[in-house]
């Protein structure tokens, strides 16, 4: 029987051997939630943007980033 490595470990959801994909990963992630809400909440109140921005996307962004950079997490 044989295993590979993969060149990108996600034990938890956030990329181990490369900084950049992980960024890549995250952005992409986010912006697919943002354009999500953008289209949804097109016509919506501006608190109701900001709460589901809030709520939806900021987390996305945030997820993780103690992992790279834990003196300032």
């Amino acid at each position: 029987m044989y295993y590979t490595v993969s060149d990108n470990i996600t034990p938890i959801g956030v990329m181990i051997s490369e900084w950049v994909d992980q960024v890549n990963y995250t952005a992409q992630k986010a912006w697919k939630a943002l354009h999500f809400l953008m289209h949804v909440l097109r016509k919506g109140h501006r608190n109701t943007k900001s709460l589901a921005y809030i709520t939806l996307v900021h987390p996305i962004l945030e997820y993780g980033s103690a992992s790279w950079d834990p003196c300032r997490g």
